[in-house]
């Protein structure tokens, strides 16, 4: 139906812009819950990728957040320097904060840094739609 269409799309439209006052506003985990309201209306909206991938990166979730900003670069290639400086800082923050959990975090212009991880357990976070 178009109607129902419309309807999630202002849905969308409105969430991302909510996320992007509550980070002017300094409300981060606001905005990492709205950003992730965004996804489960819309998982392929890289506006929501990237800000649930720094949102996550600030609170030092960097897997979770690789995960995000990959998407949002595969998805959104025109994308790529902003996502490629953001995955860059803070695998240069995770190299020095994380030694013994990142092997390596390639950097370079032309390919995303690749998180390779050595006998941590992987932990995933599943978000549950509360509304």
């Amino acid at each position: 139906n178009t109607f129902l269409i419309e309807v999630n799309d202002y849905q969308v439209k409105c969430l991302n812009n909510l996320a992007a006052a509550q980070l002017k506003l300094g409300q981060s985990d606001e905005a990492l819950h709205t950003s992730r309201d965004v996804l489960f209306l819309d998982p392929q909206n890289v506006k929501a990728l990237f800000r649930k991938g720094k949102l996550l990166s600030d609170k030092g979730e960097y897997e979770e957040a690789m995960e995000n900003l990959k998407k949002a670069l595969k998805l959104e290639p025109s994308t790529k320097s902003l996502i490629i400086s953001e995955m860059t800082e803070f695998c240069a923050v995770l190299q020095s904060t994380e030694p013994k959990l990142v092997l390596s975090c390639l950097k370079s212009s032309e390919q995303p840094p690749r998180l390779e991880l050595s006998g941590a357990s992987t932990r995933t976070q599943s978000h549950r739609h509360t509304h």
